[in-house]
């Protein structure tokens, strides 16, 4: 971040940026009055709100925060661009089924149109040891 940002925050008594961790703490108070705020848009501007946040989050590495705001605007190439930029390795079991889950919320029509979408769930699933979904998945394909 810039120094400005810096200076802005370091007189902010109602939010503060963590360096290690990357993140910005807000004081509950001010928490409270954004959620206010944020329920005062447009369904159209809370959809911006949240895609603008999910593309900082992509942008800085925050790739599950980014899928968690894709999703509340309902950005399915974005969620799409998300999941397919992961490199191809072992998951935690947890991080696949929240890539799972990532995947199946994406609108049929998406996903029949998008035939990468089956691979990279069979990939997931066999990564679970979930043989009979990844070999459902892959035939889809096939």
């Amino acid at each position: 971040m810039n120094q400005s940002v810096f200076q802005l925050l370091g007189n902010n008594p109602f939010i503060r940026y963590e360096i290690d961790a990357r993140c910005f703490y807000f004081q509950p108070l001010f928490l409270e009055y954004l959620r206010g705020k944020l329920l005062s848009l447009g369904r159209d501007d809370v959809d911006e709100v949240y895609r603008k946040a999910g593309d900082w989050c992509y942008g800085n590495g925050h790739l599950h925060n980014a899928l968690v705001y894709y999703k509340h605007c309902r950005c399915a190439e974005q969620i799409w661009k998300v999941v397919s930029s992961l490199d191809a390795t072992c998951y935690p079991k947890r991080e696949a089924e929240m890539l799972i889950d990532s995947i199946l919320w994406l609108p049929e029509d998406f996903r029949a149109s998008h035939p990468m979408t089956s691979i990279v769930l069979s990939v997931l699933y066999a990564n679970n040891l979930q043989f009979d979904d990844a070999l459902a998945r892959i035939d889809k394909v096939i």
